[in-house]
Protein backbone atom coordinates (compact mmCIF):
# COMPACT_ATOMS: atom_id res chain seq x y z
CA UNK A 1 0.00 0.00 0.00
CA UNK A 2 2.98 2.59 0.67
CA UNK A 3 3.78 1.72 -3.08
CA UNK A 4 0.46 3.81 -3.98
CA UNK A 5 0.78 5.95 -1.91
CA UNK A 6 3.94 7.31 -2.66
CA UNK A 7 3.19 6.58 -6.64
CA UNK A 8 0.37 8.30 -9.16
CA UNK A 9 -1.52 6.34 -11.23
CA UNK A 10 -3.75 7.62 -14.24
CA UNK A 11 -5.04 4.01 -14.57
CA UNK A 12 -6.34 1.29 -12.98
CA UNK A 13 -4.72 -0.76 -15.49
CA UNK A 14 -1.25 0.81 -13.90
CA UNK A 15 -1.88 -0.85 -11.17
CA UNK A 16 -2.94 -4.34 -12.53
CA UNK A 17 0.71 -4.50 -14.61
CA UNK A 18 2.14 -3.34 -11.47
CA UNK A 19 0.61 -6.05 -8.97
CA UNK A 20 1.00 -8.48 -11.34
CA UNK A 21 4.61 -7.86 -12.20
CA UNK A 22 6.00 -6.90 -8.19
CA UNK A 23 3.65 -10.09 -6.80
CA UNK A 24 3.37 -12.33 -9.89
CA UNK A 25 -0.66 -12.04 -9.05
CA UNK A 26 -3.18 -11.51 -11.54
CA UNK A 27 -6.25 -8.94 -10.15
CA UNK A 28 -9.15 -8.00 -12.76
CA UNK A 29 -9.41 -4.06 -13.07
CA UNK A 30 -12.94 -3.94 -11.49
CA UNK A 31 -11.27 -6.58 -8.40
CA UNK A 32 -8.12 -3.69 -7.84
CA UNK A 33 -10.81 -0.85 -8.11
CA UNK A 34 -13.13 -2.53 -5.36
CA UNK A 35 -9.90 -3.17 -3.15
CA UNK A 36 -8.56 0.90 -3.93
CA UNK A 37 -12.24 1.70 -2.86
CA UNK A 38 -11.74 -0.22 0.33
CA UNK A 39 -8.67 1.09 1.13
CA UNK A 40 -10.45 4.69 0.96
CA UNK A 41 -7.90 5.54 -2.22
CA UNK A 42 -9.92 7.95 -4.52
CA UNK A 43 -9.74 9.48 -8.09
CA UNK A 44 -9.26 13.02 -9.10
CA UNK A 45 -9.53 14.02 -12.76
CA UNK A 46 -6.39 16.01 -13.31
CA UNK A 47 -6.31 19.66 -13.83
CA UNK A 48 -5.93 20.95 -17.24
CA UNK A 49 -3.42 23.61 -17.83
CA UNK A 50 -2.64 25.07 -21.02
CA UNK A 51 1.06 24.22 -22.01
CA UNK A 52 3.66 26.99 -20.74
CA UNK A 53 0.77 28.31 -18.67
CA UNK A 54 1.81 29.51 -15.02
CA UNK A 55 -1.18 28.59 -13.04
CA UNK A 56 -0.12 30.64 -10.47
CA UNK A 57 -0.15 33.53 -11.57
CA UNK A 58 -3.23 36.25 -10.85
CA UNK A 59 -4.86 38.58 -13.07
CA UNK A 60 -6.65 41.97 -12.23
CA UNK A 61 -10.89 40.73 -13.50
CA UNK A 62 -10.57 42.89 -15.89
CA UNK A 63 -8.00 40.85 -18.05
CA UNK A 64 -8.56 37.95 -19.65
CA UNK A 65 -7.00 34.74 -21.18
CA UNK A 66 -8.51 33.30 -24.24
CA UNK A 67 -7.29 30.03 -25.43
CA UNK A 68 -8.18 28.98 -29.25
CA UNK A 69 -7.02 26.58 -32.13
CA UNK A 70 -6.35 27.78 -35.44
CA UNK A 71 -8.88 26.63 -37.95
CA UNK A 72 -8.72 26.46 -41.54
CA UNK A 73 -10.76 29.47 -43.35
CA UNK A 74 -13.27 27.10 -45.10
CA UNK A 75 -14.59 25.60 -41.73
Amino acid sequence: MSHLEQNTYIKVKEIVDYVKTAYGINYSISGITTWLKSQNFIYHKPDVVPDKANKKNHLPEEDHIVFFDGIHPSH
